[in-house]
């Protein structure tokens, strides 16, 4: 079996998916975006079963254009916030208080202990086997939790020389050390261990607790599971433009939180524009300046008019984002 060649290729798309591709210019455009990876990752919206219906290449191209100026205006803020998060769960934590794992591990993360069963009067039998299950789950979390900081420190030795140090000294390794060193997903996980009052005072801290939806500050550690999936994504340069990189179900809590806070309907995490929103959610409260907000939802209105130009095709445009878009803009525009 042998390759084609580009020009082949180039028939291929023609002949075989009926879209029209000619010239040297989207020749050159095919080679830069590659068939494999690029153009058949652009021809679908979220399964391979669900072709997004194109006509001619340049309508991908728009796609592939979009997507990769979505990850460029996210990239930064995604890893600001990541960072900024980190140290504040830091300061939260270990300000007059010991700052290794192990003593954070044995003091704070103790959410399993406030699910227990023990001791508690329950109105049914049902109730009782809903909240075993809970503290069973907490508690298995724990101990994963572990497993998970303990392989980072193991993975990384030899290779980071923050570890190297702390290893070769005999001393503790601090939580800020294990920060760097563990996934987001990770400090999420360590997150729902912690403590409900640990976990208010965090939400407290980040400017985002609202107690008559989050009384015991877990939609931190929700938002943060939903987060790392679009921070991973941009992070390696994977696809964003539909969302195919969610692999998680939100919860009805969070879409209604997020919607009453915009005024936004339909914040389902099925278009990239709930992330923004997401995103603003916390950029706004951590300090980011009005000007630098704008600034970022300006680029993402000038991103999607662009797209929304040169697709020239209503059908693949609400396809991706919704037909409610320009709605959501104004609502995160009135937000800032």
């Amino acid at each position: 079996m042998k390759g084609k060649t580009t020009n082949s290729l180039m028939m291929h798309i023609r002949d075989n998916h009926g879209i029209d591709i000619n010239g040297s210019l989207e020749k050159r455009k095919l080679l830069e975006m590659g068939y494999y990876h690029g153009y058949k990752a652009y021809k679908y919206k979220g399964k391979t079963t669900n072709k997004l219906g194109y006509t001619t290449f340049n309508q991908i191209v728009s796609v592939y254009t979009f997507d990769n100026d979505m990850k460029r205006l996210l990239y930064p803020y995604a890893m600001k916030l990541e960072t900024i998060l980190k140290n504040i769960v830091i300061d939260c934590l270990v300000s007059n208080s010991e700052i290794t794992f192990e003593r954070i591990y044995d003091t704070k993360l103790n959410r399993a202990n406030e699910l227990s069963p023990k001791g508690k009067i329950f109105p049914d039998k049902r109730s009782r086997q809903r909240a075993e299950k809970s503290f069973r789950k907490a508690t298995q979390n724990k101990l994963r939790l572990k497993q998970e900081f303990d392989r980072a420190i193991s993975n990384y030795y030899g290779k980071k020389d923050i570890v190297e140090h702390f290893v070769h000294s005999g001393k503790p390794i601090p939580l800020w050390a294990h920060f760097e060193l563990v996934t987001l997903g990770s400090f999420g996980s360590f997150l729902s261990c912690l403590c409900a009052a640990d976990k208010v005072k965090i939400s407290k801290a980040v400017g985002t607790y609202n107690t008559a939806v989050d009384r015991d500050g877990v939609l931190l550690e929700k938002h943060i599971f939903i987060f790392k999936e679009l921070r991973n994504a941009v992070a390696h340069n994977s696809v964003i433009f539909d969302t195919r990189f969610r692999t998680i179900s939100v919860s009805g809590v969070i879409k209604n939180q997020l919607s009453q806070e915009f005024s936004i309907s339909n914040i389902d995490f099925t278009t990239i524009l709930d992330y923004v929103i997401l995103l603003l959610h916390y950029l706004k409260p951590l300090g980011f300046s009005k000007t630098d907000l704008k600034r970022l939802v300006r680029d993402v209105e000038r991103s999607i008019k662009d797209f929304e130009t040169s697709l020239n095709n209503n059908t693949i445009l609400f396809s991706i984002l919704g037909s409610n878009y320009k709605n959501k803009l104004l609502k995160i525009n009135s937000f800032l």
